[in-house]
Parts: structure tokens; sequence; C-alpha cells
């Protein structure tokens, strides 16, 4: 079917009683699509490790989704599923009453997939509309959020970006609090190039110091700091991840922690380690990048 499905006009999304463009021509599709359902969910609720999602950037009303999400738990039984819908209208999300609806109703919606946050978003906006969806999220049970497309590459009239805006998106969502990050498929995103594969070494190298789980966001403690120029998440008193997307200097607030650490420098650009110095706590650091490409500064302490 040619038309994108943010458009909504294909009715094979209609064929649930209440649905806008239903009609009782329909249940014959829903038939159809009801024995696809049963046949894929006679291997998959074999494995505890998968994840469903209703739709690819959809504008359909949310019923569409909940219809099919109620269909696989009730045919899961005891088992536990993780059902979601993704809404095309994430990328801005306190004014989609949909998103808004998805992060609300922690009982059916067990994950989140905000993927479209990575379009149309860039540097300081991109960070600050996930941290509004965590924010949100916080209010109500605390569930994944994931980002399975980031996008990034062809600089589209529709807002991908460039290779570069890829690999800053996927950073700012690893330290912004989402539970799994994936760079989108060529041309819109970097799939596994060069860029793409450094981005996942240098994030691997940050994670065997700390942890995602183990810090959040607190961009309070950073000071002297210009619009994107650093980003931070933290334990406080413990580990600190740093990012700059695009290198540059700022100043972290350790004055409650009179003890040493030691930063340690992953390169974002190659995906390799880059020195590391000690660090003093008790006061307000200038911790500044190597050079002015993109840069992880890891600190924790050397208790």
């Amino acid at each position: 079917y040619p038309k994108h499905p943010s458009s909504d006009l294909q009715p094979f999304f209609h064929t649930v009683k209440g649905m806008p463009k239903y009609s009782p021509a329909l249940e014959i599709v829903r038939r159809y699509q009801e024995k696809f359902v049963d046949k894929m969910l006679s291997y998959s609720l074999d494995y505890g490790n998968v994840l469903y999602c209703m739709d690819n950037e959809t504008s359909t009303p949310p019923e569409w989704g909940l219809y099919w999400m109620r269909y696989i738990k009730n045919k899961a039984g005891k088992k536990q599923v993780y059902t979601t819908d993704m809404f095309d209208h994430f990328f801005k999300p306190n004014s989609c009453e949909v998103c808004k609806h998805a992060i609300q109703n922690s009982e059916e919606y067990l994950f989140l997939d905000v993927s479209q946050i990575n379009s149309r978003n860039f540097n300081q906006a991109h960070w600050d509309t996930l941290q509004w969806i965590v924010n949100e999220r916080n209010k109500y049970s605390i569930r994944p959020i994931n980002c399975v497309k980031t996008y990034g590459g062809n600089n589209s009239g529709w807002g991908s970006g460039s290779n570069e805006d890829g690999v800053e998106r996927f950073c700012r969502d690893v330290i912004g609090g989402c539970a799994a990050v994936r760079h989108h498929r060529p041309t819109s995103g970097n799939g596994l190039n060069e860029k793409a594969q450094a981005t996942i070494k240098s994030v691997r190298k940050v994670e065997s110091l700390v942890k995602m789980w183990e810090v959040e966001p607190n961009m309070g403690l950073l000071s002297e700091r210009g619009e994107d120029e650093a980003y931070l998440t933290a334990k406080k008193g413990g580990k600190y991840v740093l990012l700059f997307p695009e290198g540059g200097s700022v100043k972290i607030d350790l004055s409650k922690y009179d003890k040493d650490f030691t930063c340690k420098w992953v390169s974002i650009k190659s995906g390799e380690w880059g020195g590391q110095f000690p660090v003093t706590g008790g006061a307000n650091v200038e911790i500044s990048t190597p050079d002015s490409s993109g840069w992880f500064a890891v600190l924790v302490t050397t208790d």
C-alpha cells in the first residue's frame, strides 16, 4: 500500500468496530488478521524476550492498537507479554494527546517506544524532548523507554538530520534514560556504518565503568555550559558520565564530595579510550575535552 501510515488512509487499520473507517465488510479482513497473529504467537509465546509493538509511526486512533494489545494478552494467558504502540507524533509529545495517553496508561502500554523523538528534533531540543517524556513517565509506573530507530542520515526534508546528528542523538538517548537504542537503517540512519560502530564501542566502554541503570540525568550539576555543549547523568558522589557532542568545557559540581575521582575519556569518533587524569572533589571542577570531536568523560571515585 503506497501511503505512509501517518496519513491513516488504509482500511487495514480500521477493521475493529468503533474505528472511524470501520464497515462490516472489513470483518473478513480482521478474521485473517487474527489468524496471522495467532500463528505468530504460536512461536513467539514460547519466549519471554519478545516485545510486541502494534504499529509503526501511526496516526491511527489508539483503539486499534489497544484491540491487538488486549488480543495478545488474552492469548498469552498467564504468560507475561510486553505491548506498546509507536505513535508518529512522539517528536512533540507535550502536544500529542495519544502520546500522553500511552505514557499515562501503564497497565496496557508496558513499555514506550518514542523513536520519533529522533526525527525533527536536534541538539538541545532533542534532549529536552526526551527529558519531558522521562519526567512524565516517572509520574506513573516506571516502564522502559525505547528508541529502536535513531534517525540521522540523508538530511531528508522531514527531519532525519545528518549522520553526525544520528551519532549525537544516539548518545543523548543512552545517557538520557532510554532502555534500548538502535541506529536506524540507511538512508535515514547510520545503520552499522563506521560512525555507528564507533558509537556503540564508545558506549560499551562507558558501560564497563558505569551501568546506565545506576545513574540518572542531572543537568543541575553543570555550570558554565553553553546550549548543547554537554549533558550529564550521575549517581552523585560516585559516578558521573558527561557527554560532549562536539567538544567543550564545563564545570561539574563535586563540592559536597571531598574525595578523589578518576576521569577517563572515551572517543565517540573512534570508539577508543582517550586517556585519563585525576580529579579532586570538594569544588566545582572544570572538565575540558581533548579536542572538538565528540567525547564521553567518565568520572568514578577511586574508593
